[in-house]
C-alpha cells in the first residue's frame, strides 16, 4: 500500500509542479508581457487540474462553504450573460474563474502547497531586486528587464510620478505583489521569531513605499497592529505602542534618508483635498447602476461600457480602468445577489482564519490572515476581482483554508524538505 503512495505521488508531482508554477506566473503577470499569455496561463491550469482528477481514478469531489459561495458567484456572473450589454467581456473573463474553480476542487498532495511558496520566494526575490535597481540604476534596470516590458507610453505614464515598480511596471501591481510576499515574511516571523524576517520585511517595505500607494502602505501596519490586538495575551497597550513608535521611526529614517520611499509620505501630506484621488466619481456611474437593478445588477463586467455610455472620458479616452471599488462595482454589476456573496465569502474566510490562527499562529494560519486582510481592503480601492493576478488570491485563501489541516506541517522554508506520513 505505501509503495503505491509512494508511486502516486512521483506520479503527480510534474502536474503539481506545474500547476504551482503557473499560479506564480498568474500572480507576477502585472503590466508586463506575461499578461499577453495570462488566458493561456490559466488555460493550461484548467487542463493540468482536469487531468489530476482523472489520473486519480478517485472522482470524490470535496465541498465546503467558501467552495460553494466562490462557485454561487461564478454561476451568477455568467448568468448575467443573458442581460449585459457586452457578452463577449464576461465570456473572455470567464476563463479565469473557471480556472478558480479548478484549483479550489482540485486534491493537491502536500509537495503542491510547498513548491507554490518556493517557485514565489524565487520569483519575488527577483521582483524586489528589480524595484531597487530601477529606484538605483534605472538605465541598468531597462537594459536587464526591458524585455518583460511593453516599452509604451501608457506604461510609462502608469509608472510616472517617481514611482518604481520594477518587474511590475505599474505601481498599483507592484504594491500589491510586495503585500502578498509581506505576508509570507511575516507569516514566516510569527513561526520562527528569527530577526532576519524582520530585515526581510523592511527591505520590502521600502520597496512598497516606492510604489506611493497609500492603501497597499497601510495594509500590512493594519495587520500588525491585528495581530498585536486579537493575538498578543499580555502587554497589548505597551505592544500596540511599540509598534506605533516603530512604525513611526521606521517611516521617517525612510522619508529622510531614502529619497525614493518618501513618495508615499508625500502623497498622503500633498493630496490636496482629494483623498480618494477621483474614485468617488466612479462609485456614483456604479451606484446609478445599481439603483437601476438592485437585485441582480447591470451584468458582470459592464461597468466600463456604462461610463462610456453616460459620456465620461479619461483625457478624451475611454475608461478601461474599472470603478476601483470592488463592493460597490458589484452592487452595480451583479446587484445585491453578486456583491452579498463576495461580501460574505471574504467575511467568512476572515472569521475562520482569525479563529484558527488564534488557536494556534503557524505559518498557514497567520499567512491567510493577512492575506484575507490584503484582499478584502484593498477591495475598498482597488480592482482586486477584476485583475486576474490579484483574483487568485482569493482562490488560494479558499484552497489554502480547504485543506489547513493537510498542509499544517508542510515546510515553508526554501530547501527543506516535506514530512510525509504515509
Amino acid at each position: 500500500m505505501k509503495t503505491k503512495e509512494c508511486f502516486d505521488l512521483k506520479e503527480n508531482r510534474i502536474p503539481e509542479i506545474l500547476i504551482a508554477l503557473l499560479i506564480n506566473l498568474i500572480i507576477f503577470s502585472a503590466n508586463n508581457k506575461l499578461m499577453m499569455y495570462t488566458k493561456h496561463l490559466s488555460l493550461f491550469v484548467v487542463v493540468l487540474c482536469l487531468g489530476l482528477f482523472i489520473s486519480k481514478k478517485e472522482y470524490l469531489i470535496k465541498i465546503n462553504r467558501y467552495k460553494v459561495i466562490y462557485f454561487a458567484f461564478v454561476m451568477t456572473i455568467m448568468v448575467s450573460c443573458v442581460w449585459v450589454s457586452s457578452v463577449s467581456a464576461i465570456l473572455d473573463y470567464s476563463l479565469y474563474f473557471i480556472s478558480g474553480i479548478c484549483i479550489i476542487f482540485s486534491d493537491f498532495s502536500k509537495s503542491f502547497y510547498h513548491y507554490l511558496l518556493k517557485i514565489f520566494k524565487v520569483i519575488f526575490g527577483i521582483f524586489i531586486f528589480s524595484m531597487f535597481l530601477e529606484a538605483l540604476v534605472p538605465n541598468v534596470f531597462h537594459i536587464i528587464f526591458g524585455f518583460a516590458s511593453f516599452g509604451d507610453v501608457e506604461m510609462r505614464a502608469l509608472t510616472s510620478g517617481g514611482a518604481i515598480a520594477g518587474l511590475a511596471f505599474e505601481k498599483a501591481y507592484a504594491a500589491f505583489i510586495c503585500n502578498v510576499g509581506l505576508g509570507i515574511i511575516f507569516a514566516e516571523f510569527v513561526a520562527n521569531k528569527s530577526y532576519k524576517y524582520i530585515i526581510e520585511s523592511i527591505v520590502v517595505m521600502l520597496a512598497l513605499m516606492m510604489t506611493g500607494k497609500r492603501t497597499l502602505f497601510i495594509i500590512p501596519i493594519a495587520v500588525l497592529l491585528i495581530y498585536v490586538i486579537l493575538f498578543s495575551k499580555n502587554n497589548k497597550f505597551i505592544k500596540l505602542a511599540g509598534v506605533g513608535l516603530g512604525v513611526t521611526g521606521f517611516v521617517i529614517i525612510a522619508y529622510t534618508v531614502i529619497p525614493g520611499a518618501s513618495l508615499i509620505i508625500d502623497r498622503i501630506i500633498n493630496n490636496e483635498g482629494d483623498v480618494l484621488s477621483g474614485r468617488e466619481n466612479f462609485w456614483n456611474y456604479a451606484m446609478e447602476m445599481f439603483h437601476q437593478n438592485p437585485l441582480v445588477g447591470k451584468g458582470f463586467m459592464s461597468f466600463n461600457d456604462y461610463v462610456f455610455n453616460q459620456g465620461f472620458r479619461y483625457y478624451g479616452e475611454r475608461w478601461n480602468y474599472q470603478a476601483h471599488n470592488v463592493y460597490i462595482q458589484l452592487l452595480g454589476e451583479t446587484g445585491i445577489i453578486g456583491c452579498a456573496l463576495i461580501v460574505i465569502l471574504i467575511v467568512l474566510i476572515a472569521i475562520k482564519a482569525i479563529s484558527i490562527a488564534k488557536k494556534e499562529s503557524n505559518f498557514w494560519n497567520v499567512l491567510l490572515v493577512y492575506w484575507i486582510v490584503l484582499f478584502g481592503i484593498y477591495s475598498l480601492t482597488g480592482n482586486t476581482l477584476y485583475y486576474p493576478c490579484q483574483l487568485i488570491i482569493l482562490v488560494l485563501e479558499i484552497l489554502l483554508i480547504s485543506n489547513i489541516k493537510k498542509i499544517k506541517d508542510v515546510s515553508y522554508k526554501v530547501g527543506k524538505s516535506i514530512k510525509w506520513k504515509l
